[in-house]
């Protein structure tokens, strides 16, 4: 009896951590042209946010097919920041001219920017479960 109450503790034990884990979905409105990739980056905490090195996670999908969106699986709860970039010479780096961004970008809670890049605490969500966020891109 004790042997077979230790394995179902050891069991129930082992599933904890994903009966509290959580997902993010992000569904992208607005992409303008269906070329190149919508890149998404996904920031934990405020901790090297903005730089994509930093990035807790980044997933990088096709711009026609940027209506099905993604989803992050096996997240801890917290703050979170998302931040999407439409790399259409899918060369990986925001184009821009004179500072003014030449290719879509989103941020989380649809923050417009108007002269600065924003700060984490006007981008970040909480994520306690499952989350579904949506953005829209924006082009200038």
């Amino acid at each position: 009896m004790r042997k077979r109450l230790l394995t179902l503790t050891v069991v129930f034990l082992s599933t904890l951590p994903y009966l509290y884990s959580a997902s993010i979905h992000v569904t992208i409105t607005n992409v303008k042209e269906p070329k190149g990739e919508v890149i998404i980056y996904l920031f934990k905490g405020s901790e090297g946010f903005m730089d994509p090195d930093s990035a807790h996670g980044i997933v990088k999908i096709e711009a026609s097919d940027y209506e099905k969106g993604h989803t992050f699986c096996d997240l801890e709860t917290g703050e979170y920041v998302v931040i999407l970039h439409h790399d259409k010479d899918r060369n990986g780096k925001m184009k821009s001219i004179l500072g003014v961004p030449r290719e879509g970008f989103g941020f989380s809670r649809n923050y417009r920017p108007k002269t600065r890049a924003p700060k984490f605490n006007e981008v970040k969500f909480a994520v306690e479960g499952d989350t579904t966020i949506e953005i829209k891109m924006i082009y200038f």
